[in-house]
């Protein structure tokens, strides 16, 4: 019992003394070359004033519009959402549904499309949203009577 400790530090004076000299031993790992800077290209514009031109590379160019893209894209209006289940819990939670199936858990405080959630009652939700001149509307969302 007593020479087990000394022979343990032993052992691993060993392994560090073989590791070290193992490092010592390698060869060093070959140096990257050294980034070479290529000038931008340019282009001369209708102004007389070169500008730099883009590099495509397979990738599309970012200084391009995209075509066949909406410029806006539209959210979901809160009336247009279903109210598909309510879920009681530690924190209650509001199942919506919009119309093309996409589907939301929503709790108080969560903001859908252009509302924020307020309430949840038994059987509805109930939603602000804000209209025009700074006032917000109130949006009532029921489940279906099964």
């Amino acid at each position: 019992m007593t020479l087990r400790r000394p022979i343990a530090l032993l052992g691993l004076a060993f392994a560090l003394v073989v590791w070290d000299s193992a490092l010592a031993q390698s060869p060093a790992p070959p140096s990257a070359p050294a980034p070479r800077s290529v000038p931008p290209v340019t282009t001369p514009s209708a102004t007389g004033v070169a500008e730099p031109a883009y590099e495509r590379k397979g990738r599309r160019d970012p200084f391009q519009p995209v075509e066949g893209v909406q410029a806006e894209m539209t959210a979901p209006a809160v009336a247009s959402a279903r109210l598909r289940g309510i879920v009681r819990g530690h924190e209650t939670r509001a199942l919506l549904e919009t119309p093309d199936g996409l589907g939301y858990i929503l709790k108080v405080g969560d903001t859908f499309a252009d509302g924020r959630l307020v309430e949840i009652g038994a059987n509805s939700v109930v939603f602000t949203v804000p209209a025009r001149h700074g006032s917000t509307n109130r949006i009532v969302l029921r489940l279906p009577d099964d």
